[in-house]
């Protein structure tokens, strides 16, 4: 657990890429009750899909100017 610790803070967009990315297919499954609706979704609208992961991304990018990061994004 501590390796993987030290890597996410020092590798800190390579952990919220995919974290991003999955919080947006939360989202859709959500809205569309249904997780195969949402994959559905996923795959016959890729641009959608990765512009919104990109909105989630930017706002959790901004958790890399504080210090505690940990905390800010949780």
């Amino acid at each position: 657990m501590k390796t993987f610790r030290n890597f996410a803070s020092k590798h800190d967009f390579l952990i919220m890429i995919p974290w991003s990315m999955f919080l947006d297919i939360v989202l859709e499954w959500l809205s569309r009750h249904s997780l195969i609706e949402a994959l559905k979704f996923v795959v016959q609208h890729p641009i959608p899909f990765l512009y919104n992961s990109f909105i989630i991304f930017v706002v959790y990018s901004v958790a890399i100017l504080f210090r505690r990061r940990t905390f800010v994004r949780r």
